[in-house]
Order: structure tokens, then sequence, then C-alpha cells
């Protein structure tokens, strides 16, 4: 039997899919206790093999693919047989609604644990947010790619699954980003009103377009670009770019 794996029922009986359709964390969570981590995934209860096939999934997926990656490779770079992965994992494309789950929670614990979120004021932390985005694209060990991105540009049209995971995955980071403007709203008066849904779309159709034109480009600095756009419309919304834009008005007629 190979190394790791468990005796009885496969795991892959136990949980089909992730489930992306629950409330997503705030950026800012109510409270947290002195000593535990900010968040408790479900991948921490996984096995440790399972862990492994599932980290070298995402690893390969982001820089290739779904299509392009292979049981083969992924159980290279896991260094486990194929064994293993068919214990957890019924076929590729199970392996795929697992991996988006995995990616989903890995991201997660990477804004809990950023210092942003402990920040009061919900306009500061929106901006610690996206200064959290133009920090990992400067960062050249982080993979410039989006799972949920990937697999929804690459199979939405063969495999409908994979699609409707993604979109729950899109979903969830909409009502996430509209939950924070929703709190900036009611401490910070904008300048037009605005559905918070919508501008939440925005910033994803933003940051996904951005890695798209970085990898065609091979310019990482298309994704920070993208974000402080963003940056300048957010300000935009709460007054806080209107003077330097009636300013810029003046000065052009003038002369």
């Amino acid at each position: 039997m190979p190394t790791g794996v468990k005796r009885g029922r496969p795991d892959f009986v136990k949980a089909e899919s992730p489930d992306l359709t629950k409330p997503p964390w705030p950026f800012k969570l109510p409270y947290q206790l002195v000593g535990m981590p900010a968040i408790t995934t479900p991948q921490q209860a996984d096995p440790p093999t399972k862990v492994k096939l599932l980290e070298a999934a995402q690893k390969l997926m982001l820089k290739k693919g779904f299509t392009a990656t292979t049981v083969d490779e992924i159980c290279a770079d896991a260094n486990l047989t194929k064994g293993s992965f068919f214990h957890y994992f019924r076929t590729k494309e199970h392996l795929g609604q697992q991996v988006l789950g995995h990616y989903w929670s890995s991201t997660q614990a990477r804004v809990q644990s950023a210092p942003f979120v402990e920040i009061e004021d919900p306009l500061a932390r929106l901006h610690g947010y996206l200064d959290l985005f133009v920090a990992l694209a400067r960062e050249p060990r982080i993979e410039k790619s989006c799972l949920f991105g990937n697999f929804a540009q690459e199979i939405a049209a063969t495999h409908p699954r994979l699609r409707k995971t993604c979109a729950q995955g899109f979903a969830r980071w909409r009502d996430q980003i509209a939950s924070e403007l929703e709190a900036t709203k009611k401490v910070h008066r904008p300048s037009v009103d605005f559905d918070s849904g919508s501008v939440a779309d925005h910033f994803i159709a933003i940051y996904e377009g951005s890695l798209i034109l970085a990898k065609a480009r091979n310019d990482p600095r298309a994704i920070e670009r993208g974000v402080e756009h963003f940056r300048r419309y957010l300000d935009v919304l709460f007054g806080r770019g209107e003077a330097k834009r009636t300013h810029g008005r003046k000065e052009k007629s003038a002369s």
C-alpha cells in the first residue's frame, strides 16, 4: 500500500466537492482567540498525503492550466504513486473540484494573515487589501495566475461542474469585497451612490484581466497598474480624488 494511504473507504466518498456557496470570510474577522490561527480551513483536517497532492496540483495548474497538467506530473511533483492519487480522487475532474476549494482556502489564509485586517477604518482596510495585491504582483516567487480565472477560461464550455464551482468562487470573492464596501459606506459618505456588488465585480474583472495582460506581455507590472487604477476609482467613489480631478480640469481650461 502506498505511503500515507489509510485503509477503509476512500476520502472522496465522504466529500464530493468544496462548498463555495457559504458566506465568505470578511477581511476583518469579528474576533480572534489569542494564540489561535486567523482562520480554520477544511484542508487543515485533510490527510498529509491528500494535501501534498492538492498542493502539487495547485502549483502545476497555476502554471500550466488544467488540461496540460497530467496525473503523472502531479504524482511526480508530490513524490507519490498513482495509487495514492486515486485513493483520494475518482477522476482528474474530481481533483479539479477539490483543488479549487484548496486554492480558495489558501488565498483566504494569506489575506487573513496580512496586517491590514486589523485596521479599524474600512476604507483604509480596502486600501490595505489593494496593497496586498500590489505586493503579490511584485513578489517574483508568486505565480502571477488565478486558478478560478484559469479554469473559467480554459474549460467552462467542456466541464460544467468545474464552471459552476468557478462561478461560486467568484461570487464569494465578490460578496467579500462588497461587504467591505458596504462597511465603508457607513463610515465614509460616498460621492455618488453605487452598487457594491457591481463595484466588486469591477475589481475582479480588472484583476483577472490584468493577469491575462501580464502573461501575454510577460510583464507583471500590468497587475500593479490595474490595481492602482482601481484604487484611484475607489478614492473617487468616496470623494478622495475629486479635488484633484476638479483642480486638473480648471488648470486645463485656464490654459
